[in-house]
């Protein structure tokens, strides 16, 4: 670690004395530049150069420092005022500040003045409006207008633009009218100042302002002056200008087609980094008010984000704030309208504090208490919106769910009925009603087999009484239970195998002569039946055949109607109430349940199915 800070330390030393040993070199190779370069010669290459500020840059240095080398504060001034203008953003407030001293130190008024001046055109440019105005009121003090015409005229054509900026076009109209007559007849080169530049900029700002006042009379006068004056001057750069112009008072006149053409013209023409937002507000505004409201929302959208980057907006283009609320009112988007009103405050506030007399003008329309109440229902209603979506949302969420369900009851269902149907199908057709059930054979199936609400009592035997031997009094049934496994016995659990036997052997009977079809069995007249008692046959049906009393019958029940259904077809045609007494239950729900139970579908819903798949 200790190396390696001693290696930087090294490195370091010797940077700083390389560039110890040829500064003096590069300084003097500049020295002597600036000493054979005539200020001329430096001066019409900043003047070339003024589009691309980093090429520009040394020239304008230069410039500097060989005014220094002949201490010529004037000079020095010269090169500070080029390097305000043509430098690049991020050094040219140095420079103005540069040229403000410079300027302090000579202390003559016209220099005083120019400085200013310019201090409050880079302001203005940066869109420091209230920075820009008090440079400019400063600097009319300290010129006039008959010792310094021409900058007397280029302060009424700054301040001129101010005023539009604060909505006071007949104001403005005074000074650029004056400033227009004075450049149409003054505009060569003096001390180093191309004025054409200026009589350029005073005939469009007049143009606007006249679009703005509806006073069109002069514009195409106007326009033709200043397209015949850059044709003959050569001056290309400033054509966009004037087409632009033309687009802006056909904009006013309501012509929106022709302004549409004159501003995308123009836009095309322009070959330069400016943004040229202007022309991008009247054409965004010019597409809305023609109807085609997705090209308006292009350029008019740009003039937002501009907005939401720098938090500042020149007043002019607060109507495209206003186009962007009402056009979102239209669509019902209320979310991105409290987004423009919330903008429109802000703007709002913005202008109060920095344009007091334009935000009167402005509030006639949109002031802060219309905002604040549409403000206010938009965001009630942004919370009912919610309320509402959610509401919404919920059913929908619960109709999916409940949807979903049914299917998948649906499929579940179709799956169990087809793994049920084909065990039906497997049960092969036998007698009569393979062919078709007669009348008399289902009504000898009604009232034979199926005697309904003929109940047992709990001491009745269903076929035969057993043999006395082979019938075991509850005592005796008991010491059987008591006794323990021997060896040899089927199912363990202390049953004796011979009784087991019989046991099953009278089960067996009891099935052949469907004894489970009667209503009201019992656990103990079935155990009568068996010879035994109900305690042992619960265990004999546990241990032999995994059920007890309840699912034993159950199971031999539903296996007797699917049997039925098949075997005899228009038993099918029974209600449910009747298929259930015929089977021996008490009720029809408790029929349903337990073929449920063990199906997984309704028996209703299998003779659906069954009787479309196979007709009676």
């Amino acid at each position: 670690m200790k190396t390696s800070v001693n290696t930087f330390r090294l490195l370091l030393w010797i940077a700083i004395f390389i560039a110890a040993l040829y500064s003096p070199l590069y300084y003097g190779q500049n020295v002597a530049l600036a000493a054979e370069t005539r200020y001329e010669t430096l001066e019409t290459k900043i003047r070339n150069l003024k589009n691309d500020p980093q090429k520009v840059l040394p020239s304008i240095e230069l410039y500097s420092q060989k005014a220094k080398l002949d201490k010529d504060r004037e000079r020095s001034y010269r090169a500070y005022v080029l390097g305000t203008l043509y430098g690049e953003n991020r050094i040219k407030h140095a420079y103005a500040d540069s040229m403000l001293y410079v300027a302090a130190q000579i202390g003559q008024p016209h220099i005083i003045g120019d400085a200013l001046m310019t201090n409050g055109m880079l302001h203005e440019l940066n869109e420091n409006y209230n920075v820009a105005l008090s440079s400019y009121v400063n600097a009319q003090k300290n010129l006039s207008e008959k010792e310094t015409p021409y900058l007397a005229n280029v302060l009424n054509l700054n301040i001129a633009r101010i005023r539009n900026y604060l909505g006071q076009n007949a104001e403005a109209k005074l000074q650029l009218s004056e400033a227009v007559q004075f450049f149409r007849k003054n505009h060569g080169v003096v001390e180093h100042t191309d004025y054409r530049d200026y009589y350029i900029h005073s005939l469009i700002a007049l143009l606007d302002t006249q679009s703005k006042l509806g006073e069109f009379e002069d514009n195409e006068k106007l326009v033709a002056e200043g397209v015949s004056f850059i044709e003959k001057e050569k001056l290309p750069q400033f054509r966009p200008y004037f087409v632009g112009s033309e687009g802006i008072d056909a904009y006013y006149r309501k012509n929106y087609p022709l302004a549409i053409s004159k501003l995308n013209h123009a836009l095309s023409l322009y070959n330069d980094n400016w943004k040229h937002l202007t022309e991008k507000f009247y054409l965004g505004m010019s597409y809305y008010k023609a109807g085609k409201h997705p090209e308006a929302l292009k350029y008019l959208n740009m003039l937002d984000e501009e907005f939401r980057k720098t938090g500042k907006i020149d007043p002019q283009f607060r109507p495209a704030f206003e186009t962007l609320y009402e056009y979102h009112k239209n669509t019902g988007n209320v979310q991105k309208q409290l987004e423009y009103v919330n903008k429109l405050l802000q703007i709002n506030t913005l202008y109060e504090k920095n344009y007091k007399e334009l935000f009167q003008q402005l509030s006639s329309r949109y002031d802060n208490k219309v905002l604040q109440e549409e403000k206010e229902q938009l965001q009630n209603r942004l919370v009912t919106d919610r309320i509402q979506s959610g509401i919404i949302s919920g059913a929908s969420l619960l109709i999916a769910f409940v949807s979903l369900f049914i299917a998948l009851r649906y499929y579940r269902r179709r799956n169990y009925y087809k793994k049920l149907y084909e065990a039906f199908s497997a049960i092969p057709q036998s007698g009569l009603e393979a062919d078709g059930d007669t009348d008399s054979e289902r009504e000898r199936f009604q009232e034979d087999e199926f005697p309904v609400n003929e109940k047992l009592s709990d001491d009745e035997i269903f076929v035969a009484p057993a043999p006395t031997d082979e019938i075991l009094p509850e005592n005796e049934a008991e010491a059987v239970n008591s006794e323990p496994v021997q060896q040899g016995t089927r199912n363990g659990g202390g049953l004796n195998p011979m009784l087991v036997d019989q046991i099953m052997d009278r089960l067996r009977q009891f099935e052949h002569d469907k004894g489970y079809m009667k209503r009201n069995l019992t656990l103990t007249a079935l155990a009568s039946y068996c010879g035994t008692n109900s305690t042992y046959l619960s265990k004999v049906l546990n241990q032999n055949m995994g059920l007890g009393f309840n699912g034993y019958l159950n199971s031999l029940r539903l296996n007797e109607v699917i049997q039925m259904w098949k075997t005899k077809p228009r038993t099918r045609q029974l209600s449910i109430q009747d298929t259930a007494n015929k089977l021996g239950y008490s009720t029809a729900q408790s029929f349903s349940k337990n073929f449920q139970e063990r199906y997984h579908i309704s028996p209703t819903y299998f003779l659906k199915r069954l009787n479309d798949d196979e007709p009676i």
